[in-house]
């Protein structure tokens, strides 16, 4: 790496850097939904892996739902974060939703 500052000088190459671009991590497995009156409980398996099958530690899952089965998740349908592989999610009587669960880092 080497620096150079407005009028142009450039100092001295540094060492070697080498940068690692991490991958994605995993999608959550194995949701499960149990109904508790009206409302409902979302649980999955913790993410404990990237794409690359290297361990990784998520900061946590953003829940996305949707009235439509093949929906695209985004800052619209979020519903709730959690900081652990479960949330419990409040219903409307004849409500059907689908959801999506995405870990993040």
């Amino acid at each position: 790496m080497r620096a150079v500052d407005l009028s142009g000088n450039a100092s001295e190459l540094s060492e070697p850097l080498t940068v690692i671009l991490g991958a994605a991590p995993l999608a959550p497995e194995n949701l499960t939904i149990q109904r508790l009156a009206d409302e409902i409980q979302l649980s999955w398996n913790a993410v404990l892996y990237d794409e690359n099958y290297d361990a990784m530690i998520v900061s946590g899952y953003n829940i996305y739902a949707s009235e439509q089965p093949d929906f695209e998740p985004n800052a619209d349908n979020l519903i709730g974060q959690s900081q652990t592989n479960s949330l419990t999610v409040s219903l409307s009587d004849g409500e059907r939703l689908f959801f999506v669960v995405k870990a993040r880092l």
